[in-house]
């Protein structure tokens, strides 16, 4: 077994979330295992979410961006269908094409409930 084989793989909870709710903007900043942030320069974003069973993925609705490259910074803008009910994780990708270097944030995790029916505002 590995070193890395026995370290704790980060999870963030957020939420719980109900049906209906728009979940403000996540904020993911990258960092390396130092601390320092990471350059972001050239790379896009992409938002992955699965059911926390391993179940199946579905196809994250909302917008991945890169808000500050030398920073580090990317934004995902939830879109309802992101808030179903269940139980989900979820990552953000950042990809630079030209260097083939491709890294993922640590791993969120949120439950979804049902709830009463959203009212009109």
């Amino acid at each position: 077994m590995s070193h890395l084989d026995t370290q704790e793989i980060p999870v963030q909870r957020i939420g719980p979330y109900t049906v209906g709710e728009s979940p403000i903007t996540l904020e993911i900043t990258f960092k390396d295992s130092l601390g320092v942030v990471i350059n972001l320069t050239g790379y896009t974003a992409k938002f992955a979410i699965t059911k926390a069973d391993g179940s199946g993925d579905i196809t994250a609705a909302g917008t991945a961006t890169i808000t500050d490259e030398a920073g580090g910074k990317t934004d995902y803008d939830w879109d309802n269908a992101d808030i179903a009910k269940g139980h989900f994780r979820a990552q953000m990708w950042v990809n630079n094409a030209s260097t083939n270097v491709t890294l993922a944030s640590d791993l969120f995790e949120y439950f979804v409930r049902a709830g009463t029916t959203k009212p009109t505002f």
